[in-house]
């Protein structure tokens, strides 16, 4: 496995792509800011995304979402305790003054005892 970042926006967050040198396939975690930054990442890394995992919903860990769901059509997953906060993170970006694009729900939950592979 190959791991990559590329650090985001305002809060400097480190966004990942973890992908197989085999398949080419990959998963991004937590695509926060900047995402033509991250797309070039990917595009470089010549990897397919097969979906987005969340560590966190807060709106430094969130605000490329959307930019990657429509770039690679990736499914996205966070863990449900996190959803009151991921929904909240344009109002948080808005206290901060920062341009953010909230992203629609997540398309599925990451809880205790789920088997991630890539």
């Amino acid at each position: 496995m190959k791991v990559r970042w590329v650090t985001v926006g305002p809060f400097q967050e480190n966004s990942y792509l973890l992908s197989d040198e085999d398949s080419g396939k990959g998963i991004l975690v937590d695509p926060g800011d900047e995402p033509a930054r991250i797309v070039g990442m990917v595009k470089q890394a010549r990897v397919s995304i097969e979906a987005i995992w969340l560590t966190h919903g807060h709106l430094d860990h969130v605000g490329a979402v959307d930019a990657m769901r429509r770039e690679f059509g990736a499914k996205v997953y966070l863990h449900p305790a996190d959803l009151p906060l991921y929904r909240r993170a344009g109002v948080q970006a808005a206290m901060y003054g920062v341009p953010f694009e909230q992203p629609a729900d997540p398309d599925g939950e990451l809880v205790a005892g789920t088997t991630l592979e890539l």
